[in-house]
């Protein structure tokens, strides 16, 4: 019996620890989770594969409290190398399957995609904001609004301009708006007016091409305001259309000043539109230099000469000399390299030759030529006159001995506004004056001698006539010292009081 109980015994024992085996080896194959009911999926939590379109697993549903997921490898909400977070604003994802941003303009600091972009930055409170280009580009036509004060340099690009939204011109600046364009080149697209203005424009070291464009008629428009035209700036409209294009449109009409070193090729045109107040022309142009081909389009019954000053420049044609500022004349250009392309120059008008009369010193007036033999230290000085010329006369310095050769022309004595003493020849103690061989006539309504001299060494005339008819002289030579000496042949000499 205790055999049979024995056997028994063990056997039940050894059936426990099996099941009891068995049952640590099912436990040991469950994990134990601190959670055992599910997150619900949020936006936070949820994120697609940027790189397979796969969807990522819900942060936190098979994490355990270490921060792990379910293949123990830490979480990484923030994006992983497998690109699954794509990255929004102006830059890309690490691997780079978003569009690159190329900034292609800036403004301080900050970078734009588009010109049109930037543009929309610039505040319109009258402060000057730079826009600069970082390459070369296309955009649409653009309007600054009132109190917008614009400088875009194109920083050495080209801009290639197309119409504006509801104008027929890429740039269109409003009255009251400011820019300054500069450092590059602006090309016309699809613009029939490459730049309007209302405003101040100013254009600096830039060069606006419409020589490759179909549409573009003119290049500048200048309705009203002020057109600066500065430094190397140039021009350059299509074959026989408009450079640039003048306007009186109101009362204060279009004020337009040139003064560059670059070309202008195509047309300037002055033009009176019918809304224009007939009374007014107060449009103007004022040329300092440019090498222009092309010829002046005015509307000569609405424009006067005197709205026009040219002062200098190179031009293919001539053209009428009252658009010339005072003592100035339009001559051949003897320069090598410019003269095949630009026959003619503007050049002072110059009237006197000190020293030598066909090789010597050029000058515009007569004090000019006087101011300069006194500098000279040979014994008697000699001026020749090249042209006929007006002028207040001159008085003398001390202490010159002159000769003054006319070469039959004719110098006009005239009141000048501002001259000091009175018109006509004056020749202090210690001086010699001697003229000859021309004409002098005195238009001059001051009471004082034509000529005057204080002086021993006295005048002489050669061959001359003095015509005082039309002055107020009370004579023609007052001595107060010294003696006058008269010559000539065949009435070579005459005084007419």
């Amino acid at each position: 019996m205790a055999d049979s109980f024995y056997g028994k015994e063990v056997f039940m024992k050894k059936k426990a620890m099996a099941w009891l085996l068995a049952a640590a080896l099912v436990f040991s194959a469950v994990p134990v989770h601190a959670e055992t009911v599910p997150e619900t999926p949020t936006a936070e939590n949820v994120s697609e594969e940027a790189g397979s379109g796969e969807e990522t697993s819900v942060s936190g549903n098979s994490s355990g409290d270490d921060g792990s997921d379910s293949t123990g490898e830490p979480d990484n909400p923030s994006g992983d190398d497998t690109g699954n977070t794509s990255v929004s604003g102006n830059s890309s994802d690490d691997t780079g399957t978003e569009e690159d941003f190329v900034p292609v303009v800036r403004i301080g600091d900050v970078e734009y995609r588009t010109l049109a972009e930037a543009l929309e930055h610039v505040p319109s409170d009258g402060s000057e904001t730079a826009v600069t280009l970082l390459a070369d580009q296309e955009a649409p036509g653009f309007t600054p609004a009132p109190g917008v004060n614009l400088v875009l340099d194109l920083n050495s690009h080209a801009l290639t301009i197309n119409s504006a939204e509801d104008t027929e011109s890429g740039i269109e600046l409003v009255a009251g708006a400011r820019a300054v364009i500069k450092n590059g080149t602006v090309l016309a697209g699809e613009a029939p007016i490459l730049i309007r203005s209302f405003g101040e424009l100013t254009l600096e070291d830039v060069t606006l091409d419409a020589s490759g464009s179909q549409s573009c008629g003119c290049v500048i428009q200048s309705k009203s305001g002020t057109c600066d035209v500065l430094g190397t700036t140039s021009i350059i409209a299509q074959e026989g259309q408009t450079a640039l294009e003048i306007c009186q449109t109101s009362a204060e009409g279009a004020a337009v000043k040139i003064n560059t070193a670059g070309k202008i090729n195509g047309s300037i045109g002055f033009i009176y539109e019918e809304e224009a107040p007939q009374e007014v022309t107060s449009a103007t142009l004022i040329v300092e230099n440019m090498h222009f081909t092309g010829s002046f389009a005015v509307d000569t019954d609405n424009f006067g000469s005197d709205q026009i000053s040219i002062s200098g420049g190179l031009y293919s044609k001539e053209f009428p000399a009252e658009y010339l500022g005072e003592g100035l004349e339009l001559i051949a250009n003897t320069d090598a390299e410019t003269s095949a392309d630009y026959p003619f120059a503007v050049d002072k008008i110059y009237r006197f030759m000190i020293n030598n009369s066909t090789s010597g010193q050029k000058f515009a007036t007569l004090q000019e030529a006087v101011d300069a033999v006194a500098q000279s230290s040979s014994y008697s000085k000699y001026i020749y006159m090249i042209g006929d010329a007006e002028g207040a006369g001159v008085a003398l310095p001390e202490n010159l001995r002159l000769y003054l050769y006319l070469q039959d022309h004719t110098y006009t004595i005239t009141d000048e506004a501002g001259q000091e003493g009175p018109a006509g020849f004056t020749v202090p103690t210690g001086s010699y004056l001697y003229v000859g061989n021309g004409r002098i006539v005195s238009e001059s309504s001051s009471p004082e001698p034509v000529f005057c001299s204080r002086s021993s060494n006295g005048l002489s005339f050669y061959n001359i006539s003095v015509d005082a008819s039309a002055s107020g002289t009370d004579s023609v030579i007052e001595m107060y010292a010294g003696t006058v000496s008269l010559g000539g042949y065949n009435d070579g000499l005459i005084f007419e009081a």
